[in-house]
């Protein structure tokens, strides 16, 4: 099989240069290939003639990268191919949704606020301002009642749930980009960032109660591009806030010390790399991200006679306190 993108206008009635089309060759029963060579992503036929754009994958190879969805992997090279599968022979995928013991971190996802059909539960701050509420840090206050800020996926990164924020923003303005903290305001573990939006705090818990009961919360953000942005997945931890649906969230059963490990896997350079290989649009999915090479939790105890969670104690979490200390988060 071998695609290439119409940038040359092989088919100049074809709509736009960013249309695919693609080769097929079939062979009858009988002769039954044992791989398939792919090439994708070509711009011109000469690249037909290099040969590490070229790579052979078995039906299980598709199997061991995509097994929910059965789904052809789209490499550039054949690098990216060999890398690829080695970190899944290595760590499997996140979430085997066909395997009963597939879902080892025991996960749930959830859309908390859509951002459209909800919005008639956000109010602004000058709404909240004009009727009497009063901010305190980044939640309005009045009487026994509390409105909560609603993150969108913008405001939080890697390691940072303050990485975006409105407070410099014109009233009424939404930007695609939002201002960065300074350095300054970081360094300040009181510091807060500003949402667009609060959500009453019951409305909230009437979310997150029944499925959730601590006070942070594990997402990433929805909106994505593998050719363009610097990192493919990123996974953040926000306080336990309102969110925006562009931020899907995810809960897992594990304890919080198990917990911190997942968000280094989701986090990790290796699982961005295979990240990439996998978005061909500009949203990271769940189907996606469930397929994404995760160690599952009884991989951080093999190295170590210790249980698991005295391992991670010991280990990940005082890097990570660390880290939070330098930031001021």
């Amino acid at each position: 099989m071998w695609e290439f993108e119409n940038k040359k206008r092989y088919f100049p009635d074809a709509e736009g240069g960013n249309v695919k089309f693609a080769l097929v060759t079939l062979s009858a029963d009988s002769q039954t290939a044992q791989a398939t060579d792919f090439f994708f992503q070509g711009d011109v036929l000469s690249e037909l003639d290099e040969a590490d754009r070229h790579f052979a994958l078995s039906a299980e190879d598709i199997a061991l990268i995509n097994p929910n969805t059965g789904t052809c992997p789209i490499f550039r090279t054949k690098r990216d191919a060999s890398v690829t599968l080695a970190l899944y022979r290595r760590a499997g995928v996140l979430w085997r949704e066909e395997d009963p013991n597939g879902n080892p971190w025991g996960l749930r996802f959830l859309r908390m606020f859509d951002m459209a059909l909800d919005s008639g539960l956000f109010r602004t701050r000058g709404e909240l301002a004009s009727a009497a509420w009063t901010l305190q840090g980044n939640r309005f206050v009045k009487d026994n009642e509390v409105m909560l800020p609603l993150y969108e996926a913008k405001m939080a990164n890697l390691y940072n749930h303050r990485s975006g924020t409105y407070a410099s923003v014109a009233p009424g303005d939404r930007p695609h980009r939002l201002p960065s903290p300074t350095d300054e305001q970081l360094a300040n573990p009181c510091y807060v960032p500003l949402p667009f939006y609060w959500v009453a705090q019951s409305d909230v818990s009437a979310r997150l109660d029944d499925v959730w009961n601590r006070h942070w919360l594990l997402g990433w953000r929805d909106v994505t591009d593998a050719r363009t942005v610097a990192r493919t997945l990123i996974a953040a931890v926000v306080p336990r806030v309102a969110v925006g649906h562009k931020m899907p969230i995810a809960f897992a059963s594990a304890e919080s010390e198990v917990t911190a490990a997942l968000y280094a896997n989701l986090a990790s350079l290796p699982l961005d790399y295979s990240a990439r290989q996998k978005i061909g649009g500009l949203s990271m999915t769940y189907f996606v991200l469930k397929q994404l090479p995760v160690l599952a939790p009884v991989a951080f105890a093999q190295a170590c006679s210790r249980n698991l969670h005295e391992r991670v104690r010991d280990w990940l979490l005082p890097a990570s306190s660390n880290s939070h200390t330098r930031r001021g988060t």
